[in-house]
């Protein structure tokens, strides 16, 4: 390995380049200038290409850049040798770094072979101009889009408010005068009742019939009118005093069917505990209403999920077409007639609107004759 070394850089009686420029100063001096400019060019150009590469790391290509940069810098080097054999004859070591030159610059045209390719895949300045531009075109218009929407928002929003508004104070307002013909009507029935014929009798029926028919729709709206204030003061409720209370506050209206009812414990949870009555005695009396069976099963239980509870509650009644199931939601939508089952067609809404107000979200799921089950959820964040 030593003699290799003494070999590389031994004379071994060659004579240097000088002497084919018959050591003519200014051949010699111009030959030195040019070499060393072009050695100096070499250098500086991958010192840039380095330093682009590292303030842009995302560029592509990268290694096409640091392949290039050794291959210019191998042949700043031969350069630089071609000076030093002018007075020393180490051509051995010249032709090692041409070797070493030539690898570096066979490597570099191979992987640019590969890069090319990829590289007339990119897009040019002008398509990249235009897709930025269409890109920003898209940005305005989705913009403009939401800003409308934001607009629709509000205007619902304000809509949705003076509708619940309305449905207040024209359901406050409309409970006097029906509070005068229901008293008027009992006043008729007891004091001139001896008076009527049997049809001016079956006549104020029907008109206490009706007020009183009138007299819970009103209440169920005053009651949906209600929920979307959030000014109600929320809570811990403790479920299972509300749905017990819910039971027995319907079982009156029952007492002559056979009825089985199973609940497992239900959490407490942060709400409003009013809002809360109402939501699981509609549920709990559409399952008794709904269900024409010798022996009514009704099934209320919980499951505990990742980020909220879902309640449901599961009967055996006469179940709902899926063609209706999502229908039955909305307010005033009713299935059946008042002479097959009573009902304002707003409890379901009311249910929704209370789940809702809660953050979270009620379905149902059902077949035709083979009963129901609605679900609901509630999220653990206010639960305990």
């Amino acid at each position: 390995m030593l003699n290799l070394f003494k070999e590389i850089f031994s004379a071994n009686g060659y004579v240097p380049h000088g002497h084919c420029y018959l050591w003519q100063r200014e051949l010699v001096s111009f030959h030195v200038l040019a070499d060393l400019l072009i050695a100096i060019a070499y250098f500086s150009i991958p010192i840039t290409l380095l330093y682009f590469i590292k303030k842009r790391e995302d560029i592509p290509f990268s290694g096409i850049f640091v392949l290039f940069s050794l291959f210019i810098i191998s042949c700043g080097i031969t350069h630089l040798m071609a000076i030093v054999t002018l007075w020393y004859p180490f051509y051995w070591l010249s032709g090692i770094l041409k070797i070493i030159s030539a690898s570096v610059s066979l490597l570099t045209a191979f992987e640019l072979v590969g890069v090319i390719p990829f590289a007339l895949a990119l897009p040019s300045p002008e398509k990249l101009t235009e897709v930025n531009y269409q890109l920003q075109k898209e940005i305005r218009d989705r913009q403009k889009i939401e800003i409308k929407l934001i607009k629709l928002n509000q205007n619902l929003k304000r809509s949705n408010e003076e509708l619940e508004q309305f449905a207040y104070v024209a359901s406050h307002d409309l409970q006097e005068p029906l509070r005068t013909i229901t008293s008027f009507t009992e006043i008729l029935a007891e004091e001139y009742n001896d008076s009527f014929d049997n049809t001016a009798k079956e006549y104020l029926k029907y008109i206490s019939s009706s007020s009183q028919k009138m007299k819970k729709l009103i209440q169920d709206l005053l009651r949906l009118s209600k929920v979307s204030h959030k000014s109600q003061k929320l809570e811990q409720v403790n479920l299972n005093e509300i749905v017990k209370e819910a039971i027995d506050f319907v079982s009156p209206s029952i007492h002559q069917r056979k009825i089985n009812i199973s609940c497992q414990v239900l959490p407490h949870i942060q709400g409003d505990k009013v809002q809360l009555t109402h939501l699981w005695l509609n549920l709990i009396s559409n399952a008794l209403k709904f269900n024409n069976n010798g022996l009514i099963e009704i099934k209320i239980g919980v499951e505990n999920h990742d980020n909220n509870w879902l309640f449901y509650i599961t009967d055996n009644g006469i179940g709902i077409d899926p063609e209706y199931q999502e229908k039955i939601f909305a307010i005033f939508q009713r299935l059946h007639s008042q002479h097959q089952y009573e009902g304002t067609g707003i409890g379901l809404a009311l249910c929704q609107r209370v789940v809702s107000y809660h953050g979270g979200k009620i379905w149902v799921e059902s077949e035709l004759g083979k009963g129901s089950t609605f679900y609901f959820t509630m999220p653990k964040e206010s639960t305990t």
